[in-house]
């Protein structure tokens, strides 16, 4: 009989303090998961300030190219695609993209003859007209090929290229290099 009271007396003590257990736990289990809620929201801040760093260096980067290849261009007041090839291979193979020079209303030429017309959008041509940089993905379709490609190009005073004016200097990169540039990634 003895023993049957001290387990009649343990039963509550162990009830009691299952209880306690599965409070504490559910309380601890909101602290942790407010903890993660707000650590993740911070990490995830973090990342995305970096990527738009990354994304902003990137661009100045290829602003200031373009700067350059504009000083080129004004500097030498009727250029020859012919007599600069070497010149703009260079530069294309450096940026590993493609040089557009681009005219008013949309029309461009690469930097090795072929004629092109940017599917760009009426504000984006007057944001150039407006002396405003843009970068913008666009389709892309010359040389037989299709995709998308990142358009960046600046406004110019105007040059001339083998006699024909133009008002912009952009350069376009296929939208795979961006996906596969080490450039344009941040590891996480």
């Amino acid at each position: 009989m003895k023993k049957m009271k001290n387990k009649n007396r343990f039963v509550p003590l162990l009830f009691a303090l299952l209880i306690i257990t599965v409070v504490v736990s559910e309380v601890l289990f909101a602290k942790m998961n407010s903890y993660i809620e707000t650590n993740g929201k911070l990490s995830l801040d973090a990342v995305d300030e970096q990527l738009q760093q990354t994304y902003d260096l990137q661009l100045d980067s290829y602003y200031s190219q373009l700067h350059l290849i504009e000083n080129y261009l004004i500097h030498d007041s009727n250029m020859s695609l012919v007599e600069n090839q070497q010149f703009l291979n260079s530069w294309q193979n450096e940026l590993d993209t493609q040089i557009l020079f681009i005219k008013e209303n949309g029309t461009a030429i690469t930097g090795d003859g072929t004629r092109c017309r940017l599917d760009i959008s009426n504000p984006l041509l007057m944001d150039l007209k407006n002396n405003k940089n843009i970068a913008k993905l666009i389709p892309l379709s010359y040389r037989q090929e299709s995709g998308s490609g990142f358009l960046m190009a600046v406004p110019c005073e105007t040059y001339y290229i083998d006699g024909e004016s133009y008002t912009a200097v952009g350069i376009v990169m296929d939208s795979k290099k961006l996906l596969t540039s080490s450039s344009f990634l941040v590891t996480i």
